[in-house]
């Protein structure tokens, strides 16, 4: 089959064409190719510029003519690569191509969005990609000016903390949008795959925002989300191929899950942003490529570690261990300390988040690591037995009572007009019934005027405080059970000891496995 399009129209289908003569010569090619290539110039041989890999045998690319197959184009200078499927035309053949979104997804880049076709899903990996560095950008500013004014300055250390936080919480406001439109979206594209695949893919991506916000906490000594049992090695598994994407092609994963039967009480949120800095650590020591191995055994807890007794007991290891370079003695002593990076742009904060998190939840972590002999990090978590409870719940199956009048009853409270709009749906579906206020003075004129079992309300609201809500609801419905979310709780604010308290982004899983504890029970304390 022959095909033919106007030469303007495939500039903008597929920005990164080219199209090759009989001999292989390269005849035109679009505006993609001659920014990311400049010295590209009609009649060049197409292999002095890329590498030709999978799919095309012998590299002869006239053999995948009207098949469904791809192949890749490997950049001969800066390795940048291809993806695309081969169309004749009545030039000779037409390579339809897109920039491949794993080296801007993982990598720092100069890409545009004139870069890739209209609708293409890495179009929104790029958009949050781009928010992600205007953060980070900023972050490493303020790192600059404590470095600069001396970082034991209590003063200034406070004024780092709390500039971190209030990012973070808009930032954390933007992610919560983002991935409760994708859950909303999700149970509306129920039987479309193809689409929930492409929502997956901008949900993974704002889960790497989430690693980032979750290292400006670290920094502004936030608390982390209010702890639930979690099966480690089933969360390990159900994120391999989410694992996979953050090590990148080059680097091999391996899992070996020895802690069947075991869960620990942990941040969800807290465990997979550990196991995602700890993955972006390996593949950097890897520049060439390697393995990974994320192994989970039961361990005996020293006695003694941070939040633990004084006596040793069962835990889960999570061990993640590369094949890297190693790191020397010096820089092995200092690696848990925040602020402290061996990387020309690091940060410093990602191993502190690892070891914060361990701690928070009673364990602790350790490193293992020689010049040469690769890196092993860490994280014991006390264990126990996993209660035996129905298996996991998927957001947007609606509960037993829903839309009748014995749906419980909730309160959801944010100003946030995309976030609550998605939020209420979404419990909607999961069997609630709810009211929805964008302001703490409209919330006030709902709980006087009918009864509700939980309160779901944002801290920070423009000239208003959540938590102050929480505290005249509980005067005005005595055993209302409350639910806090926020990106920042400003330092100096309290909370009942229980109260629950929901870190933004919001998974969606985790907020109805909370709903569902506080209308179970009396929530122990932290």
């Amino acid at each position: 089959m022959q095909i033919e399009i106007d030469e303007a129209v495939l500039r903008v289908l597929f920005p990164a064409f080219l199209i090759l003569d009989g001999s292989g010569r390269i005849r035109e090619f679009g505006p993609t190719i001659a920014r990311r290539f400049p010295t590209i110039a009609s009649g060049d041989r197409i292999e002095t510029h890329f590498t030709i890999t999978g799919g095309a045998p012998d590299g002869d690319l006239s053999a995948l003519v009207d098949s469904s197959q791809t192949f890749t184009l490997v950049g001969q200078v800066d390795e940048a690569r291809l993806v695309g499927m081969v169309l004749r035309c009545s030039a000779g053949l037409l390579l339809t191509l897109r920039m491949s979104p794993e080296s801007f997804l993982l990598d720092s880049s100069d890409y545009t969005m004139a870069d890739f076709a209209p609708g293409d899903p890495a179009i929104h990996g790029l958009l949050l990609l781009s928010m992600q560095r205007a953060l980070l950008d900023e972050q490493r500013t303020v790192v600059r000016e404590l470095a600069k004014e001396r970082q034991s300055s209590v003063d200034l250390l406070d004024r780092v903390s709390r500039v971190a936080g209030f990012m973070a919480h808009d930032f954390n406001n933007f992610l919560s949008i983002i991935k409760l439109t994708s859950d909303r979206m999700r149970i509306e594209l129920r039987d479309q795959p193809r689409l929930r695949r492409m929502l997956d893919i901008i949900k993974s991506t704002a889960a790497r925002g989430s690693a980032i916000t979750r290292s400006l906490m670290t920094l502004s000594h936030q608390r982390d989300d209010t702890r639930i049992l979690v099966a480690i090695d089933d969360m390990i598994r159900d994120n391999i191929q989410f694992f996979s994407t953050i090590a990148g092609t080059d680097v091999q994963i391996k899992v070996e899950l020895a802690a069947p039967g075991l869960v620990a009480e942990v941040s969800p949120v807290g465990a997979l942003n550990s196991l995602v800095n700890l993955l972006m650590n390996a593949r950097d020591a890897m520049p060439e490529g390697g393995w990974v191995t994320i192994r989970t055994q039961v361990r005996k807890l020293p006695a003694g570690a941070a939040g633990g007794s004084d006596e040793p007991g069962d835990c889960i290891s999570i061990e993640v261990a590369d094949t890297g370079k190693g790191m020397e003695p010096e820089v092995l002593a200092k690696a848990f300390k925040p602020l402290f990076s061996t990387k020309p742009s690091g940060n410093g904060l990602g191993l502190a988040s690892v070891l914060d998190f361990a701690r928070e939840a009673g364990g602790d972590a350790c490193i293992d690591s020689a010049p040469g002999r690769g890196t092993k990090v860490h994280i014991l978590l006390p264990a126990r037995i996993a209660p035996d409870v129905a298996a996991a719940h998927e957001p947007g199956l609606a509960g037993p009572h829903a839309g009748s009048a014995l749906a419980p009853t909730i309160l959801l409270v944010d100003d946030e007009p995309y976030a609550i709009e998605a939020l209420a749906e979404l419990l909607e579906a999961e069997g609630y019934a709810v009211t929805a206020c964008e302001s703490c003075a409209q919330a006030l004129v709902e709980l006087a005027s009918k009864p509700f079992r939980i309160l779901l309300t944002d801290i920070i609201m423009p000239g208003e405080n959540g938590i102050a809500l929480a505290e005249a609801a509980c005067r005005m419905q005595p055993g209302l059970k409350v639910v806090l979310m926020s990106g920042f709780v400003p330092e100096g604010q309290s909370m009942a000891e229980d109260w629950m308290f929901l870190r933004k982004p919001i998974d969606t899983a985790i907020l109805t496995s909370m709903l569902r504890l506080a209308l179970d029970g009396p929530v122990a304390a932290e």
